[in-house]
């Protein structure tokens, strides 16, 4: 895996966290290319290894929220992954909270 020079995500941008260290970008494009055209698909990576996550960038901002919704339950290399819109106003506005294993009737508006 080579090092990324591209830092900051676009605004039709997905934030894929708690991603398996070794995921490649190949298999990230392959996954999220079929819901629409992919422009980049960044990996942080720090001191030559990954994060364990990723930002995929989409040419279109339909497809990215099509993504975000379509794939928000994403098993990949058998770990559940978080699939999300990005928005860095929000981040730096405050502080993200993430809850994992709630019930499956329990979704964004409740």
């Amino acid at each position: 895996m080579s090092r990324q020079t591209r830092t900051s995500p676009d605004a039709a941008s997905l934030y894929v966290g708690d991603l398996d260290t070794s995921v490649t970008k190949h298999e990230l494009h392959k996954i999220f290319g079929e819901i629409g055209d992919v422009k980049e698909i960044v990996i942080p990576i720090k001191s030559g290894y990954p994060l364990g996550y990723a930002y995929i960038n989409y040419k279109r901002m339909e497809d990215a929220e099509k993504a975000a919704n379509d794939l928000r339950h994403l098993k990949i290399r058998g770990k559940q992954c978080r699939v999300q819109m990005y928005n860095k106003d929000q981040i730096r506005a405050g502080y993200n909270i993430f809850v994992r294993g709630l019930h499956k009737s329990i979704d964004n508006e409740r």
